[in-house]
């Protein structure tokens, strides 16, 4: 799901300066994840050491040729410490990186997804 601009009907973005639009997506009662996210990707279950023991925690990976400000491949806020998750990744290599609510990062590490 996209918002469009009611004025112009262009698409709307949080950050026109980084990128063209804003996805927004839909709402799940599937738990943990959506379904959709399964399709043609490999789970990752979430080391969740790279978290330190701080809650809530975000985890996301990046390809490793896309810089720091890259949309992720995928992201997963974990909000319990017994929580277990997975990201779900195309084949490929990444920076996978955690990160507490103020921004500073807890842990970092590269992974390669393979079929």
């Amino acid at each position: 799901m996209v918002l469009l601009g009611r004025g112009d009907g262009k698409p709307w973005s949080a950050h026109p300066q980084r990128y063209d639009i804003s996805v927004i997506l839909p709402s799940t009662t599937d738990a943990p994840r959506p379904n959709w996210l399964r399709r043609d990707r490999h789970a990752w279950p979430i080391d969740t050491a790279l978290c330190a023991r701080a809650r809530p925690c975000v985890i996301e990976a990046r390809l490793t040729n896309e810089p720091d400000d890259a949309t992720p491949a995928d992201r997963y806020t974990l909000l319990d410490m017994h929580a277990q998750a997975a990201l779900y990744l195309r084949p490929g290599k990444y920076r996978v990186r955690a990160w507490e609510a103020s921004g500073r990062t807890l842990g970092e590490r590269r992974i390669s997804i393979t079929r």
